[in-house]
């Protein structure tokens, strides 16, 4: 069975360029010194000239904290322990990176994120994403903002979104970033029950974490925790992160779930016996890309139990995701669920819909690229659309911005059924869709919106609006 995921992060960029005009060619040695023009890595974070309207970076400066969770004492799974029957307890400590609206800190340099990816039967790879933070830049001065908890599919790392977490936070949120360390290193364990292991902590570690968040929110009077409003929360998760998102939302695991068959005998009680503090009441908006769970082989969760889901949700998969199962698995997860809800399709996409893309000058073999990439959507394309929609909801839904409600509800649930107006021969200026294009997707740059559908359903209601 296929887990999941990934695709990651974007290293150095080079720009070839070549540089055209009337009359006789330009001498070799001239075309080729305007073919090799480098130019700085940008930071995923940062969307390129065709985003859409609301991927753009915000008007703050960012700063990033790295901090370390120290979260309750839980079992484990490990070899000798499941062997024996005696589960091993531990503390469970993991890294979390914070980003926050951040007074501009002249003279400082961005953060750069390192991660050596490690898989099986393939060398180590030594990844390092540029980004736009200041490594704890003193917080914005003047007011809160909401939280956003953000949790990352199997085998990911706290900074693999990163052109999520900067994005928000430039846009006026706190983002917090957990590392559920879904490999832990010691050989104590194996890949069967490293999955056994996330299964059931991607939940609670989200649960716990969250109200360690909440706590310090309501407890400090300074830094980045005291910028935070504990009444304006939202959880996004992509794959396992999406399977324990809604899990902390509202929906309970299903005990007879074949799920719950792929935990060793041992250990089937504890997604139940201590799933960590009840949060979801606090959660007022939820991103669930291309989750885990839904799927016919390993459902997770009854469709009574996603009905009581009360946030909002958006949902972002690609139609051909076969790890998670689109058509049977995430429309399944879409139709039970009865708070108001979008779904946000990438046709011809599979389940790398929600990392950073890979690096440009990726060498490597092609199971690993394939753990990175899209076949067919280039990932930055797909970061700034996410940017944008996410960006929307969010304002929407934490920030009571009701001017975002058009971008969610376009004239059209697919892309191309859109009509932009304009006059014969005019030509297309790279302005966006606003009101004075109200058959088009709203925030698309003319014939830029193409290869996507949305689709609105209101709480309560199991029809298209």
């Amino acid at each position: 069975m296929t887990h999941s995921l990934l695709r990651t992060i974007p290293v150095s960029l080079l720009l070839a360029g070549l540089v055209s005009c009337a009359g006789a060619p330009e001498p070799p040695e001239t075309m080729a010194a305007q073919t090799q023009r480098p130019v700085a890595a940008r930071a995923p974070s940062s969307p390129g000239i065709d985003a859409p309207e609301l991927a753009r970076l915000g008007t703050y400066a960012v700063g990033v904290s790295e901090e370390v969770m120290v979260l309750p004492e839980r079992p484990i799974l490990t070899i000798e322990g499941v062997a024996s029957g005696q589960l091993e307890r531990m503390e469970r400590r993991l890294p979390v990176r914070i980003w926050y609206p951040a007074q501009t800190a002249a003279g400082a340099e961005a953060t750069r994120y390192p991660y050596t990816l490690r898989r099986p039967g393939v060398a180590d790879m030594e990844l390092l994403t540029p980004g736009i933070a200041r490594k704890d830049a003193p917080p914005a001065t003047g007011g809160r903002f909401p939280l956003v908890f953000v949790s990352h599919g199997y085998g990911g790392w706290s900074a693999s979104m990163s052109y999520l977490t900067e994005n928000l936070a430039s846009k006026g949120y706190v983002v917090a970033a957990i590392d559920h360390l879904d490999r832990p290193p010691g050989g104590k364990t194996n890949a069967s029950l490293d999955f056994a292991n996330v299964l059931i902590d991607r939940s609670r570690d989200q649960r716990e974490a969250i109200s360690q968040l909440l706590s310090a929110a309501s407890e400090t009077k300074s830094g980045w925790a005291a910028l935070i409003d504990p009444g304006a929360v939202g959880l996004i998760g992509y794959s396992m992160g999406g399977y324990g998102a809604l899990t902390t939302a509202g929906a309970d695991i299903d005990p007879e779930s074949p799920t719950v068959r792929l935990i060793p005998a041992s250990g089937r009680k504890l997604p139940f016996e201590a799933p960590g503090p009840d949060v979801s009441g606090s959660i007022k908006a939820l991103v669930a890309i291309a989750p885990w769970g839904g799927q016919p082989a390993n459902r997770t969760w009854s469709a009574a139990s996603l009905g009581r889901i009360r946030a909002p949700v958006l949902m972002i998969d690609g139609d051909q995701d076969d790890v998670v199962d689109y058509r049977r698995g995430v429309r399944g997860i879409f139709d039970a669920l009865t708070s108001e809800r979008h779904l946000l399709v990438f046709r011809g996409a599979r389940h790398n819909v929600g990392n950073n893309p890979a690096p440009p000058d990726f060498e490597g073999p092609f199971s690993t690229w394939e753990f990175f990439a899209d076949p067919i959507w280039r990932g930055d394309r797909m970061n700034a659309i996410n940017q944008h929609f996410i960006t929307a909801f969010l304002d929407l839904n934490l920030k009571g911005d009701a001017s975002r409600r058009p971008y969610l509800s376009p004239a059209t649930e697919r892309s191309e059924d859109g009509v932009w107006t304009q006059s014969p021969g005019a030509q297309v200026s790279g302005a966006t869709a606003g009101d004075g294009q109200p058959r088009y997707w709203r925030g698309f740059q003319a014939r830029s919106a193409t290869g996507l559908d949305l689709e609105h359903r209101s709480a309560g209601s199991s029809e298209p609006r």
